[in-house]
């Protein structure tokens, strides 16, 4: 089986607890890695929340979001996967 990895940005574990910074909701949101939704040379990541979001226009209710691997910080509020 082939290995693919992100050539912009480090690879993110999966199960890894991450902070999304706020450019995505507005605010910013705390959740668990659980998935890849893309790969190319960045890889999207699926991120459950921690609490669902509620939009506040629609009043749609999210609990997973696609977030950019470059995007996502550790629990200590840092960058940890960027190049």
């Amino acid at each position: 089986m082939m290995n693919i990895t992100p050539s912009l940005h480090l690879p993110v574990p999966m199960q890894t607890r991450c902070r999304v910074d706020a450019q995505y909701l507005g605010k910013e949101v705390t959740g668990i890695v659980g998935g890849i939704a893309t790969c190319h040379v960045m890889f999207h990541y699926i991120v459950i929340l921690d609490e669902p979001y509620v939009e506040p226009v629609t009043g749609e209710t999210f609990t997973a979001i696609s977030v950019l691997g470059p995007h996502l910080m550790d629990e200590g509020g840092r960058y940890a996967w960027r190049v």
